[in-house]
């Protein structure tokens, strides 16, 4: 008969990692994430099963560092393990990203090993270039402008009811998410908490973190 520490020990539940994307949009980032969520199989573990408690969160807050007092907040309240901040580069300006990521890096190292961790995955000019990339090559040079009637003309996007200019475009559960891997071959890629040229995004990055703490 086996004793009750072996029996307990026995199928454990492995330990978990929580993390959270903490999104600008409402509608467009984080319904691409929970997209990319289920065909990353990103889950929570089970018995003998690794996995990853992830959670996605729209931020109510516009400006970058608001975010960064939000996502520390999640940190150590709310006993975050990670916490990544996907931001656009349009919003932000290259000054006040460079201090935010400055101010993260040294929170970061501050920290005890094991202790949460906070990261930025930027993409320049804004998030509808990863998704178009799902679909075409992004040219080497190209703006907000260009971003917007691209969209437009590929019909990325759909609309929603809502009526609130910055919410009335969503991306629909047909979107193309298991294309992310030719898409990061469509984009110049930087790495988490850096700034790159108008045409790079750090996504590929990020789904690579998620991945290596999911176990995948």
């Amino acid at each position: 008969m086996q004793s009750r520490g072996k029996r307990a020990g026995k199928g454990a539940r492995k330990t978990k990692t929580s993390v959270l994307l903490l999104v600008e949009g409402d509608e467009t980032e984080k319904g691409y994430f929970e997209l990319l969520k289920l065909v990353k199989g990103w889950h929570t573990p089970g018995i003998g099963v690794p996995g990853i408690a992830l959670s996605i969160k729209s931020s109510k807050q516009n400006a970058i560092i608001a975010m960064v007092r939000e996502a520390k907040k999640a940190v150590i309240q709310d006993s975050r393990n990670v916490v990544f901040i996907v931001l656009d580069e349009d919003e932000n300006l290259p000054s006040q990203f460079q201090e935010a990521c400055s101010d993260i890096l040294k929170w970061n190292d501050s920290k005890k090993e094991g202790s949460g961790r906070v990261y930025f995955a930027l993409t320049s000019p804004q998030f509808e270039a990863w998704l178009i990339a799902h679909h075409r090559q992004i040219p080497e040079s190209c703006d907000k402008h260009w971003v917007v009637k691209e969209e437009e003309r590929l019909g990325i996007l759909e609309a929603t009811q809502r009526k609130h200019p910055s919410r009335r475009k969503r991306v629909p559960s047909s979107f193309p998410v298991a294309n992310y891997p030719q898409a990061a071959e469509n984009i110049e890629q930087i790495d988490l908490n850096e700034y790159g040229a108008s045409n790079a995004t750090a996504i590929p990055a990020l789904i690579q973190a998620i991945d290596k703490i999911a176990g995948n």
